[in-house]
């Protein structure tokens, strides 16, 4: 049996707005920090990309069952291109996205192309209409980071660690920039410099290995929250930015020069940045 659903473009607009207003991101936490687009969202806490997609069922169906398949695979196909689309948006540097990446090198496009066809369906909704709407999440590390990454985040030996949730003769278990009230955005690569525009952390510090497994840092809005991270351990060193890095790229952090050399006083804070136990608070 066919049946006939004439569905308007506005009618298909309200809805998709509606269905994904209700369902918000399954990952997000309070103290989060958390940006959402038309289609999806990134928590730059966690390391998580979601998208959406909604399909409807064609006008004509041979039977109820058919309508609903396709509209699932057609959902499917928007929430993969929902998805390239969020990562497009991404910042990978100051002033440089994804995107600007993806159309320099065609062969990531493909990549990561690829590696939206393999993320994993966190979420399906059925609407009583016939609608679908899929949910697809993707982490920022990994297969992504290694994609992504440039390659000037070179691979570093590693070098002995005080394990995680121990703390030894006061020494600093991870690095925490407090970089609220700057107006700052999350990067895939972020850089840190002092007065003198030398670079404190960047990708010449941390190791690749440990930059595809964890990303160069994690970003929190809550100070408490992002102390409690496994990053942070026990003992962590708090640095306060104190503005942009003026003569490197304008989303770079600027720090005092005191506090760089609290950084680079110590062998064990540049091993902390091999390992990418660095945080970032921002507003």
């Amino acid at each position: 049996m066919r049946r006939n659903l004439n569905i308007s473009s506005a009618a298909k607009g309200l809805l998709l707005l509606a269905i994904c207003f209700l369902r918000c991101p399954s990952y997000a936490e309070a103290g989060n920090y958390t940006i959402t687009y038309k289609m999806g969202s990134v928590d730059w806490s966690n390391g998580m990309i979601e998208a959406k997609g909604v399909g409807f069922p064609p006008d004509t169906s041979d039977s109820p069952a058919q309508a609903r398949s396709l509209a699932r695979s057609s959902a499917l196909k928007e929430a993969r291109m929902s998805l390239l689309s969020v990562i497009g948006q991404l910042p990978l540097t100051s002033g440089q996205s994804v995107r600007d990446y993806m159309m320099i090198h065609e062969s990531l496009r493909q990549d990561l192309t690829a590696l939206c066809k393999k993320a994993q369906l966190v979420d399906i909704f059925y609407g009583d209409n016939g609608s679908v709407v899929a949910t697809l999440s993707l982490k920022l590390y990994g297969a992504f980071s290694e994609r992504v990454l440039p390659r000037d985040i070179r691979v570093i030996p590693s070098i002995a660690q005080e394990p995680r949730n121990q703390k030894k003769n006061g020494a600093d278990t991870g690095i925490l920039f407090d970089c609220r009230g700057l107006k700052k955005s999350p990067l895939l690569v972020p850089r840190v410099f002092d007065e003198d525009g030398v670079e404190v952390y960047g990708p010449t510090y941390a190791s690749r290995e440990n930059a595809v497994n964890f990303g160069m840092g994690v970003w929190f809005k809550d100070i408490t929250k992002a102390g409690n991270n496994w990053r942070a351990g026990p003992n962590p060193l708090v640095i306060k930015a104190i503005g942009a890095a003026e003569t490197n790229p304008p989303g770079s952090i600027r720090i005092s020069n005191a506090d760089a050399e609290k950084i680079r006083g110590k062998a064990a804070n540049v091993a902390l940045m091999h390992s990418c136990r660095v945080i970032f608070v921002l507003d």
